[in-house]
């Protein structure tokens, strides 16, 4: 009925495969895991936002590691250009 939890650290390495858990760690660490949120945020943020969530006092910073641009930031400008275009042939709103 239900599972014990072991009472020694002998019974936690009984029922974890210690090798297994070593891989499953032995990628993580706060540098790959703030690289990693920096570059997923740049593929949808601009620079300035990147780099003032990763607290940079300076955009260079920023941009020396992240400042390399693809095809998608050329898409989203074009996107948010024609968004403008198309708000300014509109009108105000009455």
């Amino acid at each position: 009925m239900g599972h014990s939890r072991p009472d020694t650290t002998q019974g936690y390495t009984d029922e974890v495969d210690l090798e297994d858990l070593a891989e499953a760690l032995s990628g993580l660490n706060m540098h790959r895991a703030r690289h990693t949120f920096a570059t997923d945020l740049r593929r949808v943020a601009d620079l300035g936002a990147t780099s003032q969530a990763l607290g940079h006092s300076d955009l260079s910073t920023t941009a020396a590691i992240y400042g390399h641009y693809d095809l998608s930031d050329l898409e989203r400008a074009m996107e948010a250009l024609a968004r403008s275009r198309r708000q300014e042939a509109e009108g105000p709103d009455d």
